[in-house]
């Protein structure tokens, strides 16, 4: 029987910079009684954060929140390990 990790290249997860993707999370806040959601703001959660506590204000019975952070990843071939014929042997 054949072992798939002995065929099956190694992978490595990492965060996605590529182009036109923000660096940093991306924070929103959905208020969990209409479903509104505050703008999208990167890298600081401080905006959507301040749209909740606004939202409660003009909205007294809307009190709970999802807060929703984005961040892009992805996997890619890790270069430094064996090519998966070398692995084979």
């Amino acid at each position: 029987m054949t072992q798939v990790d002995s065929v099956v290249p190694a992978f490595v997860l990492a965060r996605d910079g590529g182009r036109g993707l923000p660096v940093e999370p991306v924070y929103e806040f959905q208020c969990r009684s209409c479903r509104k959601t505050s703008r999208a703001g990167e890298g600081d959660p401080l905006g959507a954060e301040v749209w909740a506590l606004k939202h409660t204000r003009l909205h007294p019975e809307h009190r709970t929140y999802c807060a929703v952070t984005t961040s892009f990843w992805r996997v890619d071939p890790d270069s430094g390990a064996a090519a998966p014929e070398e692995v084979a042997r």
